[in-house]
C-alpha cells in the first residue's frame, strides 16, 4: 500500500520534472491527516505526511 500511495507519485515526478526545464509547477493535493492523526487510521496519516514531504521541494 505504502508503495502504490508514496512510491508511484515520486516516480511520477522524477519523471515528470526533466521535460519542465525549471518553468511551471507540479501541485500535490493532501488533507489535513499529513499535519495530524487521525484516529484509527495511522497508515493513511503516514502515507499523507510522506507525499507531503515529496512535496516540500529541496
Amino acid at each position: 500500500m505504502f508503495a502504490v500511495n508514496v512510491g508511484a507519485p515520486y516516480f511520477i515526478i522524477q519523471l515528470a520534472l526533466p521535460p519542465m526545464d525549471d518553468v511551471g509547477r507540479i501541485i500535490n493535493i493532501g488533507s489535513g491527516a499529513a499535519r495530524t492523526a487521525v484516529p484509527g487510521e495511522p497508515v493513511y496519516s503516514m502515507m499523507n505526511r510522506a507525499r507531503q514531504r515529496i512535496s516540500a521541494g529541496r
